[in-house]
């Protein structure tokens, strides 16, 4: 059974669901520009399909923030931030039936001051756990903080420049499209963005699907199966634990859709996964969705986010005609150390060509191919799993204090 890298985020989303329906009824804070200014440009850093941004709180930070349109209340994932901040929790709520059933016990922070750039906020009310129940930073290599989402896009008009790494935010009814920009309607529906696309399936039928688009999923595309007739889970697809619900794992597979449309575009052979819902899992998501779009796909374009009149804007980039291509090695790493430069086996699926080199789990990769590993991030690192079919990598890592080598043959597993 191969484990997903994403494994402990799905974790993640489902808390975050769970979160925000408990969260609804509190008040939200209200950003403004500084002064005259109409427009900011903010550069973001990009890590295993994240966007992660600086957020000041309370005059302290940077803060590294994940932006996720998925997510309609502010998180503060680092429990470090109440000492940092010099802030009391006001009242505790309770997020009932995590994983094994434990029960969660989220803090209520209230009339936070926040500053994005020359964007000033106030009054806004995030929530904080007691402990790391989020492992973002060890995830994409670096630290983070929080996730911000709604907060910032039911203001204002954003522009997200992938292959710049820039996000730039437009006072609402500024910004005008280029004459290369192609606008697609989007329904807001419970402060997220939903859009319709079609798609030619791997059973060869056509149809129309409704997407969420989500910046904070690092996946290309995910599908339910079953919430048409047409969607089916396809034939030999790859077998995948993609994650733990509320009542144990999610099992699902991992294929490729043949063709999807993003206006007058068409990407061909996206990675595609489907959660497959058996037991006592998490019920399959009611808001009418049949998947959601990541930023596997939407790193393809310059995207531009317009709630307020409900459009989505999408110009051609230079990473268009990027292949879509999954780990190869079927090796799973997370970071640590104080620079997130020290990368730890966290899984090894079986069968795969890691397993077949001999690499365990809690092996510590030193060097890939004579590159020391601690000079390059973890996406470089993925980048190097997945960089083709039948390439040999030399593997240096440390077992148990002693130092082994290994070749890799990577595979195409989908």
């Amino acid at each position: 059974m191969v484990r997903s890298i994403a494994l402990q985020l799905y974790k993640v989303i489902i808390l975050l669901t769970c979160l925000t329906t408990s969260v609804s009824g509190y008040s939200q804070g209200f950003f403004e520009f500084s002064g005259s200014h109409k427009r900011e440009a903010i550069p973001f850093s990009y890590h295993r399909n994240l966007i992660i941004i600086p957020v000041y709180i309370n005059d302290h930070g940077p803060y590294h923030f994940i932006l996720d349109t998925g997510v309609n209340f502010l998180i503060l994932t680092n429990p470090d931030l109440k000492k940092d901040l010099g802030i009391t929790i006001g009242k505790t709520i309770i997020i009932r039936g995590l994983g094994e059933g434990n029960d969660i016990h989220a803090g209520i922070l209230s009339d936070l001051d926040l500053a994005i750039g020359n964007i000033k906020g106030r009054h806004f009310t995030a929530a904080i756990f007691p402990e790391d129940l989020m492992p973002f930073s060890s995830y994409v290599g670096m630290q983070v903080d929080g996730i911000i989402g709604n907060d910032l896009f039911r203001q204002f008009t954003i522009c997200i420049d992938y292959s710049r790494q820039m996000m730039v935010i437009h006072k609402s009814n500024t910004w005008k499209p280029g004459k290369r920009f192609e606008s697609h309607d989007l329904d807001i529906l419970n402060q997220r963005p939903y859009m319709v696309i079609p798609a030619t399936l791997t059973t060869g039928v056509d149809v129309f699907l409704r997407m969420i688009v989500d910046t904070g999923a690092g996946h290309p595309l995910s599908l339910e199966a079953g919430s048409i007739p047409q969607l089916v889970l396809p034939p030999g697809a790859l077998p995948a634990r993609i994650g733990v619900g509320l009542n144990g794992p999610i099992q699902g597979v991992l294929s490729r859709v043949p063709l999807l449309g993003i206006g007058k575009t068409h990407l061909q052979n996206v990675i595609c996964s489907y959660p497959i819902y058996t037991g006592k899992q998490i019920n399959r998501p009611d808001d009418g969705r049949n998947g959601n779009i990541g930023n596997g796909i939407l790193d393809h374009y310059q995207v531009v986010f317009d709630y307020v009149n409900e459009k989505i804007w999408f110009k051609k980039s230079n990473r268009l005609h990027k292949p879509f291509e999954y780990d190869m090695s079927g090796l799973d790493l997370i970071s640590g150390g104080a620079e997130f430069r020290n990368y730890i086996v966290s899984g090894v699926d079986p069968g795969s060509p890691a397993a077949e080199a001999g690499l365990k789990e809690q092996d510590i990769i030193l060097f890939i191919d004579l590159v020391p590993v601690n000079a390059i991030s973890i996406t470089d690192i993925d980048n190097m799993l997945r960089s083709g079919n039948g390439k040999k990598l030399h593997v240096v890592y440390q077992r148990r204090g002693k130092v082994e080598m290994t070749t890799l043959v990577l595979q195409r597993r989908v």
